[in-house]
């Protein structure tokens, strides 16, 4: 199967294509550095650092007979729960989800699969996921949607994630069920990490200790030394936020007070 990568960031979403036999012939985004990331970890995508909204041709004739698939997410910001401030219809990076339509509707894939955070589902009553499913039936697909959460499938972090698959060919989608019966935790998953402070800047590091779990394991892989040890100075009512957030907790456990450059 032919694949195009829409906002495809840093090649995330890329990777899981590619682990399912997914060859991704052209990812496009408009962030010249997480492009350039793509290019660097997907050498055979032929990446695009540009506005979606200036692609008006995309490869055709070479795939005309294959099986093919559009997959990405539009920004995510104006439907995040964190922001009250433009999640709204007046927001213009809310509707770039139309231009993932005129792109499915250019090429006319037969699948497609749209991921974006909880928030898009309920963002002005579920407008704009109505908007979405409305589009991509008139279009002639099927479409099936649910709420996943990454822990239920071996990532340890409770993340929600909004998946929209639409087929050309008549088919409905199951809802995906769990993968681990028992959620991997944040100590297994890092604890064997260097220990950094705030604005620590040595990129590469010994791990502090052998893996915790068969996830730090699989992650560590042959690696001896742990990289990307970069850390962001954060200011001092920032770090203070985080003595608040319990064990599964989130940003919601944070007193309003220390959230006020959100409201």
């Amino acid at each position: 199967m032919i694949g195009i990568d829409l906002f495809c960031g840093a090649g995330g979403m890329a990777l899981g294509a590619r682990q399912a036999g997914i060859k991704v012939c052209l990812a496009i985004d408009s962030d010249c550095h997480a492009t350039s990331t793509y290019a660097h970890n997907h050498r055979q995508t032929r990446t695009l650092s540009m506005d979606i909204r200036s692609v008006t041709t995309i490869p055709g004739q070479k795939v005309e007979n294959l099986p093919k698939i559009i997959f990405g997410g539009p920004p995510c910001q104006g439907f995040s729960t964190s922001n009250q401030r433009t999640r709204k219809v007046t927001n213009p990076l809310n509707w770039l989800f139309l231009e993932y339509m005129r792109i499915v509707k250019l090429w006319k894939p037969d699948w497609i699969v749209l991921e974006n955070v909880k928030g898009m589902s309920d963002t002005e009553r579920g407008f704009f996921l109505d908007s979405i499913v409305t589009h991509l039936e008139s279009a002639g697909y099927v479409v099936s949607w649910w709420i996943l959460n990454a822990a239920d499938f071996g990532v340890p972090q409770i993340r929600q994630r909004l998946f929209i698959i639409g087929s050309l060919h008549g088919i409905k989608v199951e809802k995906p069920q769990p993968t681990s019966e028992q959620p991997v935790t944040v100590g297994e998953a890092i604890g064997d990490l260097p220990e950094i402070g705030n604005g620590a800047s040595t990129d590469v590091l010994p791990y502090r200790t052998k893996p915790r779990s068969s996830y730090a394991k699989k992650m560590r892989g042959r690696m001896t030394r742990s990289s990307n040890n970069l850390v962001t100075k954060n200011a001092d009512y920032i770090i203070e936020r985080y003595k608040f957030i319990p064990p599964g907790g989130n940003w919601e456990n944070i007193p309003l007070e220390l959230m006020l450059n959100y409201s």
